[in-house]
């Protein structure tokens, strides 16, 4: 194995020599310091008891990833539906065409670039480099390369996460506006905490009506599967709502489906009905999660103590639940803000009313004083 400078038609070249069996393999790169790291791992590989590192190991990225994801299969079907699409719509286009030995850490910092100039959300970025750090981990396991390239890669500094906290109007103003076939939906997010994809999981035999119960049997972390109470109200809207599903095609026992019988799918969801809702209603800034935040800082504010609230919120950290601390206070400021608004603006119309009833009174006055001599007269 050796690195040497050659001259070729179109210029110099760094060529690495190797030998598999007595036969002389080659390859050319155009720095140097590729052409180092080459070499290098062609001996790791020989040191490793591989032999030596033969062509047909220089596999192509869109072949290995192929492979990656299909290797996969115990995640959730969401997680994989997700980085599938990152797949498809981010890397291969890209990558596809490389080896996996060509993807470099310049060529994953001019990614990130090219990401970020097409307007991708700076947490959406660092997303994808950590799918592409799973992926090329695994090319590294296997001995295809000799380094991970997204080590060190740093991603855009992600913008902090808009957190909304609904106050009671706005929360009764959202459950009115609701029709029947999400308002169990929307209700039961706002009464018990759960995720989108607890909710989408849930099927009719996790609800006990008896003990009024609801089991969160399937959930993104271990501290996520808990029972959940609920209260006569809670009970009363499902159950309702149970009597209509049995009138719709629902052959998945699952609790909550679209309008056409089928699961209810977040993004069609989202994007069909509750944004536009949301719009209407002036609540532009809410997101289906901050559902999840008001309950949390509800139980907050009711003084429940805190490692109730973990369990009933399915936190796997004891920092989390704490953060809601911080919103209520939050809360608290902006119901009183409400409060004020509320007096200053009925103080604000009535000095808005009082030139006219001063010239409804003086008005009075005058078509009664005829009223009052003529009384005065009849006396006489």
């Amino acid at each position: 194995m050796s690195v040497r400078r050659r001259k070729l038609k179109h210029g110099y070249v760094w060529q690495v020599q190797w030998y598999v069996n007595g036969k002389q393999y080659s390859k050319h790169f155009k720095l140097k310091v590729d052409a180092d790291e080459w070499d290098a791992y062609t001996r790791l590989y020989s040191r490793r008891g591989g032999g030596s590192l033969l062509p047909s190991q220089d596999r192509w990225f869109a072949d290995f990833v192929e492979q990656f994801h299909a290797g996969r299969a115990g995640l959730q079907t969401t997680t994989l539906r997700r980085q599938k699409g990152i797949i498809d719509n981010h890397f291969l286009p890209h990558l596809g065409d490389l080896k996996l030995t060509e993807v470099k850490y310049a060529t994953v910092k001019d990614l990130v670039m090219t990401w970020s100039g097409q307007g991708l959300a700076p947490r959406t970025v660092r997303q994808h480099l950590q799918v592409l750090g799973q992926i090329f981990s695994e090319a590294v396991n296997q001995e295809l390369v000799l380094k991970n390239p997204v080590d060190g890669v740093r991603s855009p500094r992600a913008n902090p996460v808009k957190k909304r906290i609904l106050i009671v109007h706005e929360s009764q103003s959202l459950l009115k506006s609701c029709n029947e076939t999400y308002k169990p939906l929307i209700h039961t997010a706002l009464a018990t905490g759960m995720r989108f994809n607890e909710l989408e999981r849930l099927e009719w035999r996790d609800v006990d009506f008896t003990k009024m119960e609801i089991f969160v049997r399937k959930s993104k972390t271990a501290a996520g599967v808990r029972c959940i109470s609920i209260n006569k109200a809670d009970i009363n809207i499902l159950q309702a709502h149970r009597k209509r599903c049995s009138a719709t095609q629902n052959t998945n026992d699952r609790v909550f489906i679209s309008p056409e019988g089928q699961p209810v799918n977040y993004g069609n969801f989202t994007k069909r009905y509750f944004l536009p809702l949301l719009k209407q209603l002036g609540l532009d800034d809410v997101r289906f999660h901050d559902l999840r935040r008001t309950h949390a800082t509800m139980l907050v504010l009711a003084g429940l103590d805190p490692i109730t609230i973990t369990y009933r919120m399915g936190h796997s950290h004891f920092s989390t639940t704490m953060q809601y601390y911080t919103a209520a206070d939050e809360l608290k400021k902006r119901e009183a803000a409400a409060v004020s608004n509320k007096y200053t603006t009925t103080a604000l119309r009535q000095r808005q009313l009082k030139p006219q009833l001063k010239k409804a009174t003086i008005a009075t006055v005058s078509a009664t004083k005829p009223l009052i001599r003529q009384q005065q007269l009849l006396r006489v």
